[in-house]
């Protein structure tokens, strides 16, 4: 069964989501206030490539997200499969979103281990640069 572009899109997005949650909750629990600032950075993100599934979104990854509690690995590893499985939608803009929107959710939030941020975001630079 073919993926519909979008849709191949929407799981990429989806998968960024997932990371970004993943990372900014690393060390903590997010505030009300931390979810709403992780879904304006996802919800920019999209919107920076016109994508009209962008506010949806952004709004529902936090809330599906809060349940899951998965580590950043598993998460990662999570992530890698999904982008492989749509690997016809990754174009160099969307590595570039990808790469700089976890890179503002490390920033954002800083883990306490500040080498397990800067290790997410060099493998995930070289994977995706690898893709």
């Amino acid at each position: 069964m073919k993926v519909s572009s979008e849709k191949s899109l929407q799981q990429i997005y989806y998968a960024l989501g997932l990371l970004a949650y993943s990372v900014a909750k690393a060390d903590t629990n997010l505030t009300m206030r931390d979810r709403k600032e992780l879904s304006q950075l996802l919800l920019d993100s999209a919107t920076e490539n016109d994508y009209a599934f962008a506010e949806s979104f952004a709004n529902m990854i936090p809330h599906i997200l809060e349940k899951e509690r998965k580590d950043v690995d598993s998460t990662y590893n999570w992530v890698l499969y999904t982008l492989k499985a749509n690997l016809k939608e990754l174009n160099k803009k969307v590595k570039k979103s990808f790469i700089s929107t976890i890179g503002k959710v490390v920033n954002r939030f800083p883990s306490s281990d500040h080498n397990s941020n800067v290790t997410i975001l060099d493998r995930l630079n070289k994977d995706l640069n690898n893709l």
